[in-house]
């Protein structure tokens, strides 16, 4: 670009005089150069240069800047878009409203909560609802549900659906607050009702989930129904959703944080959040579904790394021993620990004993909340955290002689456009940190970074400014091997398409550059 910047001139073209001579001569270029310029703006900005003159309304009308914006804002990565659905439109009147519904929610519904995704999925944002497996299969997918679309018509008019009941799609309301929260609400309830009995269909419900149509105890046959009247409940009224904040990735992490199914013994099977602090010592587990006893969004158990255990076989057989926080303490740093054995005192009932591994990686003391029938006087009691591998920990509950496991959520939830954003701003901080050649032209690992939120990446820059990017660690889909070709001196990034279909990033020009112009042309939905 020579340091010849578009942005400058037009943030100048504020004064009367300067935006005619600017618009003069700017309509002078031809269109497919206008839309070149138009595509480094944000789209709300390219509606504004659509006001100038027609010039400018034509040139904004091109798709290639509205794929481009579609990509670059909400990482909606289509070749081409389908059933007559042109970019300006998907654009325009779907993503410049609800685009930032796109990501992870947690779902208010009394104390059980729930997980919802939005995401883009043939031409339109659905809401999906992520539910735990059927009671006591903790391995098995996640089950979904669609719960509302976001879609255009045939004529291009916009419709919100309630994908919920045997009735077919029917009318729905979003009510957006602010770009934490937002609101969903059915405008035919009636559509939701079960065409049998209210037996029948408490039944059917306690079959998907808990495996069995009818349970022997009464206790649990209670607690169970009074989760389906509630949640039957819910289905009538308007849902809240709160945007859930995941950690992002550790390159160091003695396990990645992320979405796992816990076991919650007779409350059956529940969604939690791992994350860590910002030094990474400490670990936090939220429940994102919950029960009467903890709901959801309350703290589950937390643990700090600093100060690790290790015991003999014979020691994890000795409650006692396991009680005391500060007698089997290791000095060995956190990257040193050895595998270890595991074994369970026979006093413990573990909610699946058929996974429970003879190793773990890493044992830490805790503390686990508890708490009375409606989340009544809450405590913590003691505990250990146990490491058994990337998907897969553990927790022992000292006072209820209970060993909890948890299973990392194996479906690709957590990515959305935002970590697409995160790469952009990462490999640009590289490369303003690293502008002189390694020497003897040999690679080095310059820092690590992700792209996928449950995948690790080491990023090395060698004399050619040429970034590798390889898969660490992780468990969706290996990505590959990219290049980032980079000006070092412009800071201009671009992240080539290799393998699988993975998007370009471009760097400089994509974000934060803002137009003056208006007076012509069409406005956002």
């Amino acid at each position: 670009m020579g340091g010849f910047n578009w942005r400058d001139i037009l943030m100048d073209s504020s004064s009367d005089s300067t935006r005619s001579s600017c618009s003069h001569l700017f309509t002078k270029l031809p269109p497919e150069v206008l839309a070149q310029i138009f595509s480094h703006l944000p789209g709300k900005d390219v509606c504004n240069v659509s006001k100038v003159c027609k010039a400018f309304f034509d040139a904004s009308k091109v798709e290639s800047i509205w794929q481009k914006r579609c990509r670059v804002e909400y990482g909606i990565l289509l070749r081409d878009c389908q059933n007559g659905l042109s970019f300006m439109q998907l654009y325009t009147k779907i993503l410049y409203k609800y685009g930032h519904m796109i990501g992870v929610w947690q779902t208010e519904v009394a104390a059980y909560g729930g997980l919802l995704q939005v995401k883009f999925e043939e031409n339109k944002l659905v809401g999906i609802e992520w539910r735990p497996p059927s009671n006591p299969n903790l391995r098995d997918a996640l089950r979904r549900r669609d719960l509302f679309t976001i879609e255009l018509t045939e004529d291009g008019l916009l419709q919100i659906l309630c994908q919920k009941g045997s009735h077919g799609p029917h009318p729905a309301a979003i009510e957006m607050k602010k770009k934490v929260c937002f609101y969903t609400k059915c405008c035919c309830p009636e559509k939701h009702e079960y065409l049998g009995s209210k037996e029948q269909e408490f039944f059917e419900w306690l079959k998907d989930e808990t495996s069995v149509a009818h349970l022997l105890d009464v206790h649990l046959k209670e607690l169970f129904l009074m989760k389906f009247l509630n949640i039957r409940e819910y289905e009538r009224n308007a849902f809240e959703h709160r945007r859930l904040r995941p950690s992002p990735p550790k390159a160091d992490a003695i396990i990645q944080p992320g979405l796992f199914k816990g076991t919650y013994s007779s409350h059956g099977l529940e969604l939690v959040l791992l994350t860590y602090d910002s030094y990474g010592t400490k670990v936090k587990v939220t429940k994102v579904t919950g029960d009467p006893n903890v709901p959801a969004g309350e703290l589950t158990f937390k643990s700090d790394l600093q100060y690790p255990i290790i015991l003999t076989e014979n020691q994890q057989l000795d409650i006692q021993v396991m009680r005391q926080p500060d007698a089997v303490v290791s000095p060995i740093p956190l990257h040193k620990l050895p595998l270890q054995s595991f074994r369970l005192p026979a006093e413990f009932s573990p909610d699946d004993a058929n996974i429970i591994p003879s190793t773990c990686k890493g044992r830490f003391y805790g503390w686990g909340q508890v708490a009375g029938h409606g989340f009544t006087n809450p405590s913590f009691i003691g505990g250990h955290w146990i490491i058994f591998n990337e998907d897969l920990f553990g927790f022992l509950w000292f006072e209820l002689l209970s060993l909890s496991l948890y299973h990392r959520v194996q479906e690709d939830i957590l990515s959305d456009h935002r970590t697409l954003i995160f790469m952009n701003q990462f490999l640009r901080n590289i490369l303003s940190r690293h502008k002189t050649k390694p020497r003897n032209n040999q690679s080095r690992l310059v820092n690590a970074g992700h792209v996928r939120s449950e995948n690790i990446f080491l990023v090395s820059v060698n004399d050619k400014n040429v970034t590798e990017i390889h898969t660490l660690t992780g468990n969706s889909k290996p990505l590959g091997v990219f290049l980032v070709l980079a000006d070092v001196n412009e800071e201009n990034l671009l992240l080539t398409e290799r393998l699988d279909g993975i998007p370009h990033l471009k760097g400089k020009g994509d974000e934060d550059m803002a137009s003056t112009f208006s007076g012509y042309g069409y406005e956002v939905d």
